[in-house]
C-alpha cells in the first residue's frame, strides 16, 4: 500500500534509517537485508504470493531499544553480518539515483 501512495520510502530499524529512495526502487530493488526481509512477508492476493507462515524470515530477537547493539543495529539478526558490522555503524550512502542504503554488504 505504501508503494502506491508514496513517492519516497524510508525503512527504519531500531530508530535509524537503513534504506531510503524512490518507492518503486525500494519496493522492486531493495538493497538492505532488513528491507528485503520486510518485503518477503507482504501477503499477496495471488495464490503463489500468499504469506507462508512457516518461512524463516529473520532469525533472532529484536534487540532492546534501550540497549542498542554496537556497530550496525541489524548485525545481530543479519545473515550477511561481518566483524566490521559488529564494530562499525554504516552510514546512509547513495547507492544509485538517490537510492540510499546503510549497509556494508551493499557498498560498491
Amino acid at each position: 500500500m505504501v508503494r502506491h501512495i508514496s513517492d519516497k520510502i524510508g525503512v527504519m530499524y531500531l530508530g535509524k534509517l537503513v534504506e531510503v529512495g524512490n518507492s518503486d526502487d525500494v519496493y522492486f530493488e531493495p538493497k538492505h537485508p532488513y528491507t528485503r526481509a520486510l518485503l518477503e512477508v507482504v501477503p499477496g492476493i495471488e495464490p503463489e504470493n500468499i504469506l507462508d507462515l512457516d518461512k524463516d524470515i529473520i532469525d533472532g530477537n529484536i534487540p532492546s531499544p534501550l540497549n542498542i547493539p554496537s556497530g550496525c543495529r541489524f548485525h545481530t539478526r543479519c545473515p550477511y553480518a561481518t566483524e566490521r558490522c559488529k564494530n562499525e555503524a554504516p552510514e546512509l550512502k547513495e547507492y544509485e539515483n538517490g537510492h540510499k542504503v546503510a549497509c556494508f554488504c551493499c557498498e560498491m
